[in-house]
């Protein structure tokens, strides 16, 4: 029976003995090894923008710190205070379980492609210092990541009347502009808008092809609708319509043309005829308003009356004048 006793309190000695030597040098060299490898991962995690490596720096961080709680429980309890070790241990369970937390929740926010505050903030900040830029909304900004490289999507507002090369030139101005200043962001998705609000109405209005063609019907039945003796083309004297360009400015289709007088036309009845011109176009029942840019040509550069009529192709110019004249006629109401 004493035997038995003494076995009992041998095995019981085992259970709660002090932790030995042993145990306090492979906690010490658990802190030095883990953050020398916390310092190295996160160097090359660093340079190579790589989640993944600096998560893993993270962990060798997260083990050095457990290691010092472990070592100050081995220490506590070979000094007299042997509740150290079990109360170190809760604390290296609950430490363990953090990182889990934050690298799941890291995990996680890169799957669902969830905002970067940070770089949403520096990109519109680049954006705004673009020429061309009239506005951009920061909620109209996405970044998001994809392995080691961050992906960028953003809306843009340039001018009304800038043309369409305008506005890609301004895009890819936006584009390189944010490459070039974050070295993180590896490609740039920019949408151009002329509108400060999207609105599904705009795509209820007529193309700018369909009335452009009727700009063009209009303006040919003004250039031929009384046709003069000799060469030249009736009182209303439009030779050809070298361009017709339509805006759509507050939901409203705008058009702005260019056409093509002789040069003996006077001054006065060329604004005459640029009033003319606007007023039918304007008549048109969905052109909210016009203007109307007279080309001035040479006595060479007229057409024979045939040759108006022989006109197959109505969006091709027929002359070109490397020093023109312009008169124009501005809209005759304004959009309300």
């Amino acid at each position: 029976a004493g035997a038995g006793a003494a076995g009992a309190g041998h095995v019981h000695g085992l259970m709660t003995g002090i932790p030995g030597s042993i145990a306090l040098v492979a906690a010490a060299t658990s802190i030095l090894s883990k953050e020398l490898l916390f310092r190295a991962t996160a160097v090359v995690g660093n340079r190579l923008n790589s989640q993944v490596l600096i998560a893993n720096a993270w962990h060798h961080r997260s083990d050095a710190l457990s290691s010092i709680v472990a070592l100050v429980g081995i220490a506590g309890a070979r000094v007299g205070f042997p509740l150290l070790d079990p109360i170190a241990g809760l604390f290296v369970a609950a430490m363990v379980a953090l990182t889990g937390v934050q690298l799941g929740w890291d995990a996680m926010k890169e799957l669902t492609d969830t905002v970067d505050d940070a770089v949403v903030t520096r990109v519109a900040e680049l954006t705004r210092e673009v020429k061309g830029v009239v506005a951009v909304d920061p909620k109209k900004v996405r970044a998001r990541r994809m392995g080691s490289d961050t992906l960028v999507d953003l809306r843009v507002q340039t001018p009304s009347y800038m043309s369409a090369s305008g506005a890609n030139q301004v895009a890819e101005t936006v584009r390189w502009r944010i490459l070039e200043s974050m070295p993180e962001v590896k490609e740039v998705l920019v949408h151009v808008t002329s509108e400060s609000k999207q609105c599904p109405m705009l795509a209820s209005l007529r193309s700018a092809e369909a009335i452009e063609a009727d700009v063009r019907a209009k303006l040919r039945e003004l250039a031929c609708s009384k046709p003069l003796p000799g060469d030249y083309v009736g009182d209303k004297k439009i030779t050809t319509v070298h361009k017709v360009t339509v805006h759509y400015i507050d939901m409203q289709p705008c058009v702005e043309v260019l056409v093509e007088v002789p040069e003996f036309v006077s001054v006065k009845d060329a604004k005459q005829l640029a009033v003319q011109a606007r007023d039918t176009i304007e008549g048109l029942e969905d052109v909210s308003r016009a203007e109307v840019h007279l080309y001035l040509a040479t006595s060479e550069q007229v057409p024979s009356l045939k040759e108006i009529y022989m006109l197959n192709d109505p969006t091709t110019p027929v002359f070109s004048d490397p020093a023109p004249n312009f008169i124009s006629a501005g809209p005759k109401r304004e959009i309300v």
